[in-house]
C-alpha cells in the first residue's frame, strides 16, 4: 500500500491482511496488517495510527495535557476515530465526561470491529458521549465550558478554517483550560504548517507550549502543542510527572513517563531558530 504524501519521498507498506477497505461520504479508509506495524489505518492514502506505535502520538497528545491541570473532569475529543485518544484520556479516572465528536461514523464504526486494541474497548465506558459530526457545528452549539479540549485532527484538512476553530475552542475553555493538539512534521524544512498553527494559537492563549516525538510509522518527527492562560506542561520535572501519573492511578505507560516528557520538551535546534524568527517576525 502507497502512503500519499506531498514531500518528496515515497513511502509503501506491505499488508499481509487487508481488514477493510472501502470509501465513507468523507474518504477513503484503509484498514489492513503486517508483521512490523500490527494493525494500521490509511485515510486518503495518509497514516493515521498502527497498534505498534500509537502510544507514541496518542500518549504524548493527551497525558502531558491532563496531568497539568488540577482536575480535569469534563474533556471535549475532536476527531480521533479509532479511539487511541480516548482511551488514553479516559485512563484519568477524574475525568468524569468525555464529549468525543467524529465526522466520519464509518472509521469509528470500522475500528470498533476490526482493531480494538486502538480502543481497548473505551467506547463502551459509560463517561464517553460519542456524537456524530461536525466540529465547528458541535463548538458553535455546545453549552458550558470544558476542563481540557483535545484536537486529534488532519493538521492540514481541505477547507478546514484553523483560525475560527481556535477561537471557538478558545471560548469553550475555562480558565484554566487547556488545548491540546498535533501539528504535523516536525522535520527540516517540513516545519511550515507547525509555525502556521504557532501562530494562530499564540492569538487565543498566552502559554504555547510545543513538544515533538519520532513517531516510527510515520518516520517522521512529529509536533505536539499545549495552549493555555497558565499551566504549562513544560514546567513540569521528570519527577513531578511520575508523581502526577501515581497519583492519577494510571500503570505503567507503553512510550510516555516523566523522563520522556523533559526529553520530548527539548525541541531539536532547526526548530527552535524557527520559532526565534516567528516571534521577532511578529514582535
Amino acid at each position: 500500500m502507497r502512503e500519499k504524501s506531498t514531500a518528496p519521498i515515497r513511502i509503501e507498506h506491505l499488508a499481509d491482511r487487508i481488514l477493510w477497505q472501502g470509501r465513507s461520504p468523507y474518504q477513503e479508509i484503509l484498514l489492513a496488517e503486517n508483521d512490523r506495524l500490527g494493525k494500521y489505518l490509511l485515510l486518503d492514502g495518509d497514516m493515521q495510527s498502527s497498534t505498534s506505535d500509537a502510544a507514541f502520538y496518542h500518549e504524548l497528545l493527551v497525558h502531558p495535557g491532563l496531568l497539568v491541570h488540577p482536575q480535569p473532569r469534563r474533556v471535549l475529543l475532536l476527531g480521533g476515530g479509532e479511539g487511541a485518544t480516548l482511551k488514553e484520556v479516559l485512563r484519568h479516572q477524574c475525568v468524569q465526561e468525555v464529549v468525543m465528536v467524529e465526522q466520519d461514523a464509518t472509521v469509528v464504526k470500522v475500528c470498533r470491529e476490526h482493531a480494538p486494541e486502538f480502543h481497548g474497548g473505551a467506547f463502551q465506558d459509560g463517561r464517553c458521549r460519542l456524537m456524530v459530526g461536525d466540529a465547528f457545528h458541535y463548538l458553535e452549539q455546545a453549552q458550558g465550558n470544558f476542563d481540557v479540549i483535545i484536537a486529534d485532527l488532519t493538521a492540514e484538512p481541505r477547507g478546514l478554517n484553523f483560525p475560527e476553530l481556535y477561537r471557538l475552542i478558545s471560548a469553550h475553555l475555562g480558565l484554566d483550560g487547556l488545548f491540546c493538539t498535533q501539528l504535523g512534521s516536525g522535520n527540516p524544512n517540513e516545519e511550515g504548517v507547525f509555525l502556521r498553527h504557532y501562530r494562530n494559537l499564540k492569538k487565543h492563549w498566552a502559554v504555547l507550549c510545543p513538544f515533538v516525538q519520532f513517531i516510527p510509522s510515520y518516520t517522521s518527527l512529529w509536533c505536539f502543542l499545549t495552549a493555555s492562560h497558565g499551566p504549562n506542561p513544560g514546567l513540569l520535572s521528570a519527577s513531578e510527572v511520575d508523581q502526577r501519573l501515581i497519583e492519577r492511578t494510571i500503570p505503567s505507560l507503553q512510550a510516555y513517563d516523566g523522563v520522556t516528557h523533559v526529553s520530548t520538551c527539548h525541541l531539536p535546534k532547526h526548530l527552535r531558530r524557527a520559532l526565534v524568527h516567528l516571534r521577532e517576525g511578529s514582535g
